[in-house]
């Protein structure tokens, strides 16, 4: 008997929710019981979600789209560090000079 992905994501999910119900319907669990029926769901979700593909694009066109996203973004991005990067060189000079009148001064 062979297990696909689908049978035993299902099989996981039946697994999770099982240990769901046993997590909110009975409350004469103790400490150590309910930790590790919360360490159980844990993991059993991580699973679950490892055997849940990511949502890939259809097209080359949506791919193209979502790049040139990223692309814009990471301009605007490298522009705000830029002129970030101007404003603590111009601070750094104006600290700098005010530094040398107040030895000046003192």
């Amino acid at each position: 008997m062979t297990t696909t992905n689908d049978k035993a994501k299902k099989r996981i999910g039946r697994a999770i929710s099982d240990l769901l119900k046993v997590r909110d319907d009975y409350s004469g669990l103790t400490a150590s019981e309910k930790q590790s029926n919360e360490t159980a769901i844990t993991a059993l979700k991580a699973e679950y979600f490892a055997l849940t593909p990511a949502a890939a694009n259809a097209t080359y066109q949506e791919i193209t789209m979502a790049l040139t996203g990223a692309k814009t973004e990471l301009e605007e991005i490298k522009v705000k560090r830029d002129k970030f990067q101007n404003t603590l060189v111009t601070a750094s000079k104006l600290l700098g000079t005010l530094n040398s009148v107040l030895k000046l001064i003192g």
